[in-house]
């Protein structure tokens, strides 16, 4: 005779599959046959279509040792960006202008540009525009820590970059879906029990 699965039971293996556990694994762990476990998540799919992108998502984050939270923080970056017409190129692009002049960029660049006016217009010394520039760029070494800094963000953004690729596609699913973060979450606290 076989044993009905309580919704406790249920939803025990709901959590274990969105945790990215296989179908041997759950078993092992609750008690539920592979075949009844696959049952159950054939009856989930039914109600819940995406179940398996969810599953693939929970798989990729913490692959990458990443939360829920700051997947969804990623992506709410990405949005913004985008909102305000900045794409990641143009802020990687800022950040080697960064990295090459520092803070001081523009003024360091204006100097350069102006070092022939000078001695024209003002009679100045090419020497002392020199060493007023050679000032300027001593002082680009206090900013190289911080352009370090940036490199070693950088370098964190753009091994984030693809996970929050593959979480823009899950979120236009999720919109296709009809499905909003909100619910989202409330499906995940109901499957989790939390």
């Amino acid at each position: 005779m076989v044993r009905p699965i309580s919704s406790d039971l249920r939803q025990r293996v709901l959590e274990l599959y969105l945790s990215a556990l296989s179908r041997q694994e759950i078993s092992d762990m609750t008690g539920v046959a592979t075949g009844s476990v696959s049952n159950i998540m054939d009856d989930e799919r039914g109600r819940t279509p995406d179940i398996d992108a969810l599953r693939e998502v929970s798989r990729a984050l913490r692959k990458r040792n990443i939360s829920w939270v700051d997947a969804a923080r990623g992506s709410t970056l990405l949005d913004r960006l985008d909102q305000i017409g900045l794409s990641f190129q143009k802020v990687t692009t800022a950040v080697g202008l960064y990295e090459k002049y520092g803070k001081r960029a523009p003024e360091v660049l204006g100097q350069f540009g102006r070092v022939s006016g000078l001695q024209t217009r003002y009679g100045k010394r090419i020497e002392d525009i020199v060493e007023e520039a050679a000032r300027l760029a001593r002082g680009l070494e206090a900013d190289r820590k911080t352009v370090s800094n940036l490199r070693d963000e950088e370098r964190r953004l753009e091994e984030s970059i693809s996970d929050l690729n593959e979480l823009a596609a899950v979120q236009s699913k999720l919109s296709l879906h009809r499905l909003t973060i909100p619910r989202l979450d409330d499906f995940i606290e109901r499957s989790l029990g939390l």
